[in-house]
C-alpha cells in the first residue's frame, strides 16, 4: 500500500467572507464543499493510486 500524507496545510478565506462562517453549521457545510473540491483536484492529480482516501480536520 502506497501512503502519500499531506500534513500542515492551512485553508483560509478572506476576511471579507469570515464573518459569515461564524456559526458551525455555515462553516461545517463551507468546509465540506471545499474538501471536496480538494479531493477531487488531488485525485485528478493523482491517476496511479489505485485507492485513493482522503481525510480532512477542522480546528476551530
Amino acid at each position: 500500500m502506497n501512503v502519500l500524507v499531506f500534513q500542515d496545510r492551512l485553508i483560509s478565506f478572506p476576511k471579507r467572507i469570515r464573518h459569515y462562517l461564524q456559526t458551525d453549521a455555515i462553516l461545517q457545510k463551507v468546509l465540506c464543499i471545499v474538501t471536496k473540491e480538494i479531493k477531487k483536484k488531488v485525485i485528478t492529480c493523482s491517476p496511479k493510486v489505485s485507492n485513493p482516501e482522503f481525510g480532512s480536520e477542522s480546528n476551530r
